[in-house]
């Protein structure tokens, strides 16, 4: 579900289905932290954490928290953020299902 925009309405949709999801952040997304996870930068992994959207339009489409893992592609040299509603796969798994 990679497309130029993230449609919320669906994601939450799908949430209340019982499915999770995967998808990639984009960068003027408004968000505020949680909670922050311990991570193993080893694995390539900058962050873990439990955010609320704060844009006007996207809590109104998905209030619930999300995840938010970040991935640093070595080989590429860019770090990606990646959204799911899945809090008990691995942070690693998380970045490795998206890609």
């Amino acid at each position: 579900m990679d497309r130029a925009y993230i449609d919320f309405f669906r994601l939450s949709r799908l949430h209340s289905a019982g499915a999770f999801f995967v998808v990639r952040a984009k960068s003027n997304l408004l968000w505020r932290r949680r909670y922050s996870r311990l991570i193993d930068k080893q694995l390539d992994l900058r962050c873990d954490q439990t955010i609320i959207l704060t844009g006007p339009q996207t809590v109104a489409k998905y209030p619930q928290p999300l995840r938010r893992v970040g991935f640093r592609d070595t080989d590429q040299r860019r770090t990606f953020h990646f959204l799911t509603n899945n809090f008990e796969l691995p942070a690693r798994t998380v970045a490795d299902l998206y890609r």
